[in-house]
This record gives C-alpha cells, structure tokens and sequence, in this order.
C-alpha cells in the first residue's frame, strides 16, 4: 500500500468487508481518476451495527476519505484499514473496553469522523496489515498535527518486517499487529 500512497494523484481504498468493497468498486467505476483497491486474500465476514443491521447495507454511499463509526466509545480510538478491522474488534470484543472503532478506508484522506472522535478521547492507536511508516498510521498521525488535534498516540500497530506465508491469525501474532496486540494496549489504558 505504501508504495500506491506515495504517487500523487492515485486514490487508496482498502475495504473492511465484501459490502464495503462493492460499494467501493462502484464509486472507483463511476469517478474519473486513479485508484488502487488494495484486497487481501483471505474472506472477511460482514460487519454489522451495534443493532444487528449491515454497517456496509445497500443504503450506504461511499465517497473517498469517507471514514465510518463500528462502534461508539469514549476512551480511546482505533482507527483501523481492511482485515485489520476484524483484529481490532475482536479485541474490543473480548476486553468489553470502552473504544471507539472508525473504520478508514483511506490512508490519503480522512473526514469529520475521525477528527471529531479523535477529539472526543483524545487518544489513539491505528492497526493495519501495512507497513504503518507510509500507510494508515502515518496518514493518521499527519492527520491529527495538521488539524491541530490534542491527542496521544498510544501506537501505530502494523507490518514492520517481512513476514512468511501463513493463516491470517498466525501472520497477524508473528508481525504483533492482530487482536492480541491490540488487547496488551487496551489493558494499560
């Protein structure tokens, strides 16, 4: 991904389920420019509302930079790019920690949702399955200093070196990004 972001004028998705990324794939045919979808290559269950109903229905409009609440939460925001949105709510699943999980879908460009959520707890940590210097991480954090927010970046979880084939789960331990990564941050909050 970070070699798409370093090209001007190209536009990276990164869709967090099958819904998102067909609504994705019809924004990308419908608007003029480049884009790079990034997918990885194993199946990511549907997300879901609080209420049961899709996140991602067919009511849903994308529009680039479009940033998207999973869940409400007030004391920390984890910002979070593909598969790696699964990892993030599994762990607050299982922590029943008060996060606040955005979905953002772009490492270019990011809208009110997280400005405001960022503002709200006024921490942060960021989760991908990317390299965060030049991804979703690095996109985050000159987000927060160019809109002046006050906020702590508890870490920017992500690939930090070559990693060898495997199952998601077992890539996600070995890089230290996955579920159990994000749990070990959410216990010292």
């Amino acid at each position: 991904m970070g070699s798409m972001v370093g090209l001007l004028h190209t536009h990276v998705c990164e869709p967090a389920d099958p819904n998102h990324c067909d609504r994705i794939i019809r924004y990308v045919a419908g608007v003029w420019g480049q884009f790079y979808v990034r997918m990885g290559r194993h199946k990511l269950p549907v997300l879901t509302n609080e209420n049961g109903t899709l996140l991602f229905g067919a009511d849903y409009e994308y529009s680039y930079g479009r940033c998207d609440r999973l869940l409400e939460g007030s004391l920390v925001t984890i910002v979070a790019s593909g598969a790696a949105v699964h990892e993030a709510l599994a762990a607050v699943t299982e922590t029943g920690i008060n996060a606040e999980i955005i979905i953002a879908s772009s490492p270019k460009q990011f809208d009110e949702t997280l400005l405001q959520s960022i503002q709200k707890t006024q921490k942060y940590i960021t989760i991908e399955d990317h390299n965060p210097m030049n991804g979703l991480g690095a996109g985050v954090n000159t987000f927060v200093l160019e809109n002046g927010l006050r906020a702590e970046l508890v870490a920017n979880l992500g690939v930090r070196e070559y990693q060898l084939s495997g199952q998601p789960a077992e890539l996600y331990a070995s890089a230290n990004c996955g579920k159990d990564a994000v749990i070990a941050l959410l216990q010292v909050l």
